[in-house]
């Protein structure tokens, strides 16, 4: 598939909703394992396995859709702990029992 003509991929499309909770759970655990932070590995393979499960023309589409999702979930987690803890940073320890009141897709206010 040649990107010259794949359009203006960059834009939301349905996904398995199954991929999104596993996106969601993987930034997740970045940000209880790495403190935010990982080499990516982990989210690349599912959004490939994914991806490559789809027809040609779907593919990137999809994929930045489920990248879009990932960043949101992570970001929203970033708040999330920095409301807690307004000293912690990307990457910094931080108390992971902070996350036992956090919940995918719900905005909290400490």
């Amino acid at each position: 598939m040649s990107l010259n003509d794949a359009g203006d991929f960059r834009k939301m499309v349905p996904v398995d909703e199954g991929v999104v909770q596993q996106v969601k759970q993987i930034a997740f655990d970045h940000m209880k394992n790495g403190y935010g932070v990982s080499d990516g590995e982990d989210i690349s393979k599912v959004i490939r396995d994914y991806t490559m499960s789809l027809a040609p023309e779907q593919r990137l589409s999809a994929s930045w859709t489920l990248n879009e999702i990932f960043h949101s979930e992570a970001t929203r987690l970033g708040e999330y702990v920095h409301q807690q803890d307004p000293n912690w940073d990307w990457g910094k320890p931080f108390d992971t029992s902070i996350l036992d009141g956090y919940r995918q897709g719900v905005d909290m206010q400490a």
